[in-house]
């Protein structure tokens, strides 16, 4: 989805996106040097997390969000979990977030981020 103008549109994930956020992580990992192919069912492990954690979107402690480009779709991606872990010596407000990113297409075109709704 772009708006008029052709940009990169920026949203939410939702339930139709679980697909490519898969294939991102996948992404992601491989270019670590994971080998992504050794067992494959972990793809389905991450889909059905990825729809339980949008279905426990409410509690705060996830979010994911996809980049589309025109002509191309969904070509990039943000997840951000939040772990409530208890207070340490050295992390005293012991909450924790995380955040990776994926990509395939490096673009300079212009990204917009849609208005809450």
């Amino acid at each position: 989805m772009t708006d008029d103008a052709g940009r990169v549109l920026v949203r939410r994930a939702g339930a139709a996106d679980i697909d490519r956020l898969v294939e991102f992580r996948a992404l992601m990992m491989s270019e670590t040097g994971e080998d992504v192919d050794a067992d494959p069912t972990w793809r389905g492990d991450a889909a059905a997390w990825f729809a339980r954690r949008m279905k426990e979107a409410e509690a705060d402690t996830f979010a994911a969000f996809v980049a589309e480009l025109p002509g191309a779709g969904v070509v990039g991606c943000a997840v951000g979990t939040v772990d409530d872990r208890a207070p340490s010596p050295r992390n005293r407000s012991a909450g924790a977030a995380r955040s990776p990113m994926s990509s395939r297409h490096r673009t300079s075109a212009a990204v917009d981020s849609p208005a809450p709704a």
